[in-house]
């Protein structure tokens, strides 16, 4: 009998199968992109961790670094020899002994505790001895404040790193006061070369990326700038100077508070990450920075290749499970379609030995859909669908009424069919008696939902032609053993026996 579900509509068991294969592949990508952001979140972590300890290192280094220029210049402020020789020397019109203990005194500093020149000036700030052959020029604000307060104070007052000027160079100056006794006679200017000392240390230390770069900074009026050189930006030292209004620099950041590891912009504009520091005894202030994107790029290129493969193995694994059970479906189907076709095979055989068929009506078409063994009955060419009015056409005209108006009762009423007429075979036009039996089917609320056919007629037919030919032939010789009984055979009149079965006719 046909199928009257709707082709194509899946079952519960293929649903909750894709919804299974779904939800698998939806956890085991969202694991992966948890696994990822995890590994992302430990590189960014990794990468700030080196950042706070390079930072600690390199703070405490240039700390360390200004600390011993600053005791160098104690030491010679608290070299009494020095002073004696330096108030002899001007006291006596220049005597070749304290000159050149002098000259030795200085050049020793030049020479073991890095410094570049060193100038020996009187209280006013005129020169009177010094390591450079080139002419001083008269001191300007910075460097002439820094020695009255010196010698006011008796301690070494530093002078913050410049460029140009008085050196061809960027350089720190510590002004010295000499002291005989208690009276002042002078003030050794000490002048760093900062190439050459503070720069390497800065500049040396290592991370793996292209971006990485120190900053050491100072305050200036209005802003800030860097003390030392940032040549994978072509920015010389002391060269560029930064505004306060740009809240979201690391350096501005420093000079406002900041501490420890930042987040900001560099001089382009780009995110960083930072780790600033102030730096102990001085007014500087040192900033680590690497541009957030490269040093995430090389880890998020490795993360995303694995998380790149790891999601295709779960494609891939995803593909092989589809492929399974489109295998195993397929197999199934295959198996079901041989115990179909086995099946039909033997029901059209028992079909066929019986004179049995089925049929189907569709009442919106009014179409019949007939099987192999139906068209066999009514002699037509094949099995399947042809129109009411061929199949009224076949009804023997005697019995056709009877027949129209049966099948509109059971239609109607909503009534089983059961009907016996003769046929006329369209092949060969001979008259077949056949016997019908059919059922009203109403498709179900969700085939009606679908505008699917909401009422059939199924049922079989077979054909009775032989057995009505035996009833037929039963029934005559019933009639010749009832004549031969009724009638006397000598005088052919009924007899009494005869005239009993008359009275009481068989039914």
């Amino acid at each position: 009998m046909a199928n009257f579900r709707g082709k194509g509509t899946p079952t519960w068991q293929k649903i909750e199968y894709w919804l299974f294969i779904l939800g698998l592949a939806l956890l085991a990508l969202y694991a992966l992109a948890q696994a990822y952001q995890q590994r992302a979140l430990e590189h960014r972590h990794q990468v700030e961790a080196r950042l706070r300890i390079v930072g600690e290192n390199q703070t405490r280094n240039i700390a360390n670094w200004r600390r011993n220029r600053m005791a160098d210049a104690s030491a010679l402020t608290q070299n009494h020899l020095f002073a004696k020789a330096l108030t002899a020397w001007q006291a006596q019109g220049q005597p070749d002994a304290s000159r050149h203990l002098l000259e030795n005194q200085i050049q020793t500093l030049v020479e073991y505790n890095e410094f570049a020149v060193v100038h020996v000036l009187d209280t006013h700030g005129r020169l009177l001895l010094s390591t450079d052959n080139a002419p001083l020029r008269a001191l300007r604000v910075p460097e002439m404040q820094a020695m009255q307060e010196a010698l006011a104070t008796a301690e070494p007052v530093p002078v913050e790193p410049q460029a140009g000027g008085f050196f061809a160079f960027p350089f720190f100056g510590i002004m010295t006061p000499l002291f005989n006794d208690l009276d002042p006679v002078g003030v050794a200017w000490l002048v760093v070369d900062l190439r050459s000392t503070l720069f390497p240390i800065i500049q040396g230390w290592q991370l793996d990326s292209a971006s990485a770069e120190a900053v050491l900074i100072q305050r200036m009026e209005n802003g800030i700038i860097n003390i030392n050189p940032l040549p994978k930006k072509d920015i010389p030292a002391l060269s560029h100077a930064l505004p306060m209004t740009r809240s979201f620099s690391p350096g501005v950041q420093a000079v406002l508070g900041a501490r420890g590891l930042i987040q900001g912009t560099n001089y382009m504009g780009e995110p960083v990450l930072s780790m600033v520091s102030a730096i102990d005894g001085a007014p500087w202030w040192l900033v680590l920075q690497i541009d957030e994107a490269e040093a995430l790029a090389n880890q998020q290129r490795r993360e995303g290749l694995t998380l790149g493969l790891s999601v295709g193995a779960v494609l891939l694994s995803v593909g092989l499970l589809v492929t399974a059970w489109q295998w195993k479906a397929w197999r199934r189907e295959r198996l079901l379609k041989h115990d179909l076709q086995l099946q039909n095979h033997w029901l059209a055989s028992a079909q066929n030995a019986a004179s049995l068929g089925y049929f189907v009506y569709d009442f919106q078409k009014e179409n019949f859909y007939i099987s192999d063994a139906t068209a066999s009955i009514f002699g037509l060419s094949e099995e399947g669908w042809f129109p009411m009015k061929r199949w009224a056409a076949l009804v023997f005209p005697e019995d056709k009424r009877c027949v129209l108006d049966a099948h509109e009762q059971a239609i109607h009423h909503d009534q089983a069919l059961q009907a016996t007429y003769r046929i006329v075979r369209e092949s060969d036009r001979q008259v077949r008696w056949v016997q019908v039996w059919a059922e009203m089917e109403v498709a179900s609320s969700d085939a009606q939902r679908l505008g699917l056919h909401t009422k059939r007629m199924v049922g079989i037919v077979q054909d009775i032609t032989q057995r009505k030919q035996v009833e037929d032939e039963l029934a005559d010789h019933r009639k010749r053993l009832e004549s031969q009984v009724r009638l006397d055979p000598l005088t052919g009149i009924a007899n009494r026996l005869g005239r009993v079965i008359n009275q009481y006719p068989s039914s």
